[in-house]
């Protein structure tokens, strides 16, 4: 089960020949913001396009779906944050890797007030203008209902009884949960160089 969940995160995350560091996050979590705002230029500055940052929207948010197909979700944080969550599900449709996190970088920067504000102030009119579309239609609800498969596949990973990531912000390098302890102890920069299957050369 354990090889099989990691088999399917690996697929699910678009496993490159780099170092995948997949995020697990939520859009208003203070915790999250932090990580965003912090590790992630972090590991951009040091290693580039030598490693290959997922972000996964999701969260603690939870999925229901109903007789007739239609899926309900609700937020840790509530409807905004589901709202944000959905656009930044969506980035993934017309962001390059770099600009996503960028994109997500920006919009969690200045404190949970100004989240919903940013998601049309951190990118072109154009892609404000696909990115709402996409998250106010079918795609949207496909993409949120994709990142939900994503955390729950992680979460089983973690612990396949409750199938829950270990709390927010949670971090699976290359396929793998990092702990809550190796988090604490290392930044992920170094977390990076110990864990990842291949090590990039700034290592």
């Amino acid at each position: 089960m354990l090889a099989r969940a990691v088999l399917l995160l690996a697929v699910a995350s678009s496993a490159t020949a780099v170092p995948n560091l997949m995020l697990f996050y939520e859009t208003l979590c203070p915790h999250c913001a932090a990580e965003m705002r912090d590790a992630a230029p972090a590991l951009l500055k040091k290693f580039g396009d030598d490693v290959f940052i997922s972000l996964v929207p999701y969260g603690n948010a939870v999925t229901k779906v109903g007789r007739n197909g239609t899926i309900n979700v609700e937020c840790q944080h509530g409807q905004d944050e589901c709202t944000a969550n959905t656009w930044h599900a969506c980035s993934h449709l017309y962001m390059p890797p770099r600009e996503r996190v960028d994109y997500a970088v920006c919009t969690m920067s200045q404190g949970r007030q100004q989240t919903m504000s940013l998601l049309k102030k951190c990118t072109s009119r154009s892609k404000v203008a696909l990115l709402q579309s996409c998250a106010e239609g079918p795609m949207g609800v496909a993409l949120t209902k994709l990142m939900a498969d994503i955390t729950d596949t992680a979460g089983a990973v973690v612990n396949n009884r409750t199938r829950h990531v270990d709390g927010v912000p949670s971090v699976f390098i290359d396929g793998f949960p990092v702990s809550s302890a190796d988090k604490d102890k290392y930044e992920l920069t170094d977390l990076i160089c110990l864990k990842a299957k291949k090590k990039p050369t700034k290592c």
